[in-house]
């Protein structure tokens, strides 16, 4: 019986690299079911590690207004991404409560529904991926460690696991990818057609991820009409399919939201125009991105200080560099080798671009975040692929499956060592559903203000539990120290510190009660290296500087959140309280 069923997948393998009737349909039957394995697995995952927030809670913020969506109480957008709100929260609809009701959890559970649609998106991205390298390599084995590569890389099962925003774009930019390098080889228009609409839905679902693909198709396009004297005729269909369904897509929301949005709103969102402290070029942001590249194959962690990270873990730093490095050498390698094939080539020219415009994007904005380098680092997708391609073209041909079983067992290794490093935030949900409601008991919103530097996990979960994701609410009883600085580009650690002061003297004016974290509790070093993605060291040092000593601390609490103290003003110290907890 064994010996029958191993003769059948031989059978079945030499079937998908030899059978040239209908290849295209083995493959796709091939990448659905290791679509179908790895979407299975990973939502075991997720209700196993039971943390939807692993190292990035922007999902979690994002989860009222989904969930608006997903019970048609209002109709909100993000200009950054249209479609990903209403998408999200239509699929939202069809998980019921009570599959996403494990552990410990509130009223809202939707930031599981999210994590739970990620997976789907996660597994349908890595089976494209191993289209795609079966259309380089042209051998499954090969197609197979490129798949469990990317899998297994710690940023994409990262925002796989957890309820991020940025893996729906991904997957429809990977999913545009691999058809546009079908029309590449076959020069189908079938494919060229079809990759535009994909590549409209990266703008629509995560606006960042447009610029880098966009000039990684443009180079290989142009170098295209070059090589082979074309007319640039297949660019500019591309271009127009593209501009005509973000014109649909956007007429689509319209009818929804009664407000009417032109495709430059889409290509060009208000949140890009530079009023945010999260944009602008720093030298500090160098080192955030040396640090976003060393996360991303191994470790997945979201540094906001990199002061001391590439020194404190010299292995999975010196394991995501050197995968980097080789496979992105590769890249280099095919675009200056005389033997690389033209879709060799072409896809070299296209991780390189990619990389390129991809980290110069994230430069100036948050280059060490999971969502900024899940992109730019396609470019080791796309280098692995080319170096297992140059082996099986090469001497070493004979070789290869020890090479590939070599690989194999390092990738397997890093996939444990990733799942180790999530396995460690187990449960985090579950702990933070009940610690958010023991703080609002401690601190109650009533007679209470709390100051947080403003990316603390916890933030977000007062955010989502305790004010319902009402922003109006939730800014009247929390001060966030980062927040002068991410609201108002360019603004100064003195003029930041002077605005933030004017917010805590008017909630002890008014009669709260105000705790504080962030500065109060701790060491400068740590605050200011943590402010260095919206300012650099020495204005958050003089915003430290200036606000720490401004007040009084006194009553101090332990809290599931870390320790906080209670403030006061140096001309009200002496004062007794006028509110008891």
């Amino acid at each position: 019986m064994n010996t029958r069923v191993s003769k059948g997948l031989t059978s079945l393998i030499g079937a998908t690299i030899s059978d040239q009737s209908n290849p295209f349909r083995y493959r796709l039957l091939y990448a659905l079911f290791l679509t179908l394995c790895l979407t299975a697995i990973y939502i075991a995952l997720v209700v196993k590690i039971d943390n939807t927030n692993l190292q990035t809670t922007n999902g979690l913020w994002k989860t009222p207004a989904v969930y608006d969506w997903e019970h048609r109480i209002s109709t909100p957008l993000d200009t950054g991404g249209f479609l990903y709100l209403p998408t999200y929260g239509y699929l939202s609809r069809l998980i019921p409560d009570r599959l996403v009701s494990y552990g410990v959890h509130g009223e809202v559970v939707t930031y599981r529904k999210l994590a739970f649609l990620n997976s789907v998106f996660g597994g349908l991205a890595s089976g494209v991926v191993f289209l795609l390298a079966l259309r380089l390599t042209g051998a499954i084995p090969a197609a197979l460690l490129v798949f469990f590569a990317h899998a297994s890389s710690a940023f994409v099962l990262l925002n796989s696991l957890n309820s991020e925003d940025v893996i729906p774009a991904y997957t429809f930019f990977v999913i545009s990818t691999g058809l546009l390098l079908e029309y590449w080889i076959t020069r189908r228009l079938f494919f060229l057609f079809l990759a535009a609409p994909f590549f409209a839905f990266v703008t629509l679902f995560h606006w960042t991820l447009m610029i880098p693909g966009a000039a990684a198709i443009a180079c290989v396009q142009v170098q295209d009409v070059l090589q082979h004297r074309r007319w640039p005729w297949s660019g500019l269909a591309f271009v127009l399919t593209f501009i005509a369904v973000v014109k649909a897509c956007l007429l689509v929301i319209s009818a929804q939201t009664s407000h009417v949005f032109s495709v430059w709103q889409a290509i060009y969102p208000s949140k890009a125009s530079g009023a945010s402290g999260w944009v602008g070029l720093r030298w500090e942001k160098i080192f955030l991105a040396l640090v976003g590249i060393a996360n991303y194959f191994c470790g997945g962690n979201n540094v906001g200080d990199y002061h001391g990270f590439l020194s404190a873990h010299p292995d999975t730093v010196s394991l995501s560099y050197m995968y980097f490095l080789t496979t992105s050498a590769a890249c280099v390698w095919a675009l200056l080798s005389r033997r690389a094939e033209s879709k060799i080539k072409q896809m070299a020219l296209f991780g390189v671009t990619l990389f390129s415009i991809g980290e110069l994007e994230h430069l100036y904005s948050q280059p060490s975040d999971p969502q900024s380098q899940i992109q730019p680092m396609f470019v080791t997708v796309l280098g692995l692929a080319i170096l297992l391609w140059a082996l099986t073209t090469s001497k070493m041909a004979s070789a290869l499956r020890w090479v590939l079983v070599g690989l194999f067992a390092i990738f397997a290794a890093n996939a444990a060592a990733n799942l180790h490093f999530m396995l460690l935030m187990r449960g985090d949900d579950s702990r933070s559903v009940r610690a958010v409601k023991e703080f609002a008991q401690l601190f109650p919103a009533a007679n209470t203000v709390v100051i947080t530097q403003g990316f603390e996990g916890f933030d977000t979960w007062l955010y989502v539990e305790v004010y319902r994701g009402n922003p109006e609410q939730y800014h009247s009883r929390d001060i966030g120290l980062a927040d002068a600085f991410t609201s108002s580009s360019g603004i100064t650690g003195s003029e930041a510190a002077i605005l933030t002061k004017k917010q805590i003297d008017k909630a002890l004016a008014d009669g709260y009660r105000v705790v504080a974290d962030a500065i109060w509790i701790g060491e400068p070093d740590p605050f200011v290296g943590s402010m260095e993605e919206v300012t650099n060291s020495q204005q958050a040092r003089a915003f430290y500087d200036i606000l720490r000593p401004a007040y009084d601390t006194g009553r101090a609490w332990d809290t599931p959140f870390g320790h906080f103290v209670e403030l006061s003003s140096h001309n009200l110290s002496q004062k007794p309280d006028l509110l008891q907890q």
